[in-house]
């Protein structure tokens, strides 16, 4: 019955990473970007819940999850209403996947991928809805009958579900077996749980047969966006590595392009995979789906060094456009010292020079703001130097987190 039946494919591609531009939120970011204490119980917040949920999958595997057959159902108002959800809920955190889809798209013939969907993660802490990971759904081939959709989608959702608990498994058992660089753990276990999490020739609803596959780019993307769960429990397994974690949020409407142009000393590190940060907005959708709500899209960036070594030292900038003039932050920790950061609204060029002007220790502060008329970039950092809390248990150990937000209105 199945070779009979119309062949359906589904490719999961681009990846985008914010936070919800909701008050309270936009309220924890500019009261973390005090700096000190703010600043690990901003990044301590998520990574904690994370780390929860993680060792909820992780321990009890496909048990962990359960599934809501609609979203109302679970209370939170980011969901829709009438759509499925998987989702784990843990002491301190729930991770939540939901599907959405075009049914006009689905329901018409296409010889070309054309996006049909989103895919969407969501983290919820005590502080609300924290962190959303979007995913574009893409068809190509035959019609889906109306009567078909539903099982579709939750085929679709299942895959979903099923890449996020192999992902995090084969972090975890790479991590346990003694591996420590978070960019190569997290690209090979999402390598894997791509070919895990493939649907290859599902009969669907007696009507289609449905495939879905993670293209290269969807990879790469949630690779990058969900490793800070790597780093979460890379973080609980070692204490003698130094961390430097980064969040940096795009509060403005201009798209920011972020690139590293200067680095000293890094072992490891993680970086975005494009480093373009699209402005404030909702999340690209087809027609027939209902956008998110508006987001603050984020890039996360994480380096890492052997304390015993040196310390390490990073530049990243963004090119001016229209009236934005440029950005650059720099972080310098020394193996000796105080750490030191800086940014400026700028197109900057020479970064050895910016580097040793860094580096010479005039800029060992918590905290650091600049604005002209229009755009203010402000960091901030938990710890200038010597051991600090782990964001995830509290433990000392060389845990440096830093928070930037480049903002845009009247200054």
């Amino acid at each position: 019955m199945a070779n009979s039946l119309p062949q359906v494919q589904f490719q999961a591609t681009n990846t985008l990473n914010g936070s919800p531009d909701q008050t309270s939120f936009v309220q924890e970011l500019h009261a973390a970007l005090q700096g000190g204490t703010a600043v690990y119980d901003f990044f301590s917040g998520d990574m904690s819940a994370l780390n929860d949920v993680v060792q909820q999958i992780t321990t009890n595997g496909d048990s962990a999850w359960q599934l809501a057959s609609q979203g109302s159902s679970l209370g939170y108002d980011f969901l829709d209403p009438n759509a499925p959800v998987h989702y784990v809920t843990g002491g301190k955190g729930t991770l939540l996947v939901q599907v959405l889809v075009d049914p006009t798209v689905l329901g018409e013939e296409t010889t070309e991928y054309k996006q049909a969907g989103i895919a969407t993660t969501f983290l919820v802490t005590s502080q609300g809805l924290v962190s959303i990971i979007v995913n574009d759904i893409e068809k190509v081939g035959a019609a889906i009958a109306s009567i078909a959709i539903a099982p579709a989608v939750l085929t679709i959702l299942g895959a979903f579900k099923n890449f996020l608990l192999s992902y995090l498994t084969r972090a975890y058992n790479a991590i346990t077996g003694g591996a420590t660089d978070s960019a190569a753990v997290s690209t090979e276990a999402a390598e894997g749980a791509a070919e895990d999490a493939a649907v290859d020739g599902e009969v669907v609803g007696d009507e289609v047969v449905l495939s879905l596959s993670f293209s290269s780019v969807a990879v790469a993307g949630i690779a990058v966006a969900a490793v800070v769960a790597v780093i979460v429990l890379i973080l609980l397994f070692l204490s003698k590595t130094m961390y430097c974690l980064i969040k940096f949020y795009n509060y403005t409407n201009q798209t920011l392009s972020l690139a590293m142009c200067y680095e000293n000393d890094l072992l490891a590190k993680v970086v975005p995979q494009t480093g373009t940060v699209p402005p404030i907005g909702t999340a690209p959708a087809p027609p027939g789906v209902k956008p998110l709500d508006s987001v603050i899209y984020r890039a996360d960036y994480q380096f890492q060094n052997d304390i015993s070594i040196s310390g390490l030292g990073v530049i990243i900038h963004g090119d001016g456009s229209g009236d934005f003039p440029g950005m650059t932050m720099v972080i310098d920790i020394p193996s000796v010292g105080d750490n030191s950061l800086y940014v400026d609204l700028n197109d900057t060029e020479d970064w050895d020079q910016l580097h040793q002007e860094i580096d010479s220790g005039n800029y060992r502060q918590l905290t650091m703001s600049v604005s002209n008329p229009k755009y203010r970039l402000s960091i901030a950092t938990n710890q200038l130097d010597g051991e600090s809390p782990s964001p995830i248990t509290g433990e000392t150990g060389y845990y440096y987190e830093y928070l930037v937000l480049i903002e845009e209105g009247s200054f």
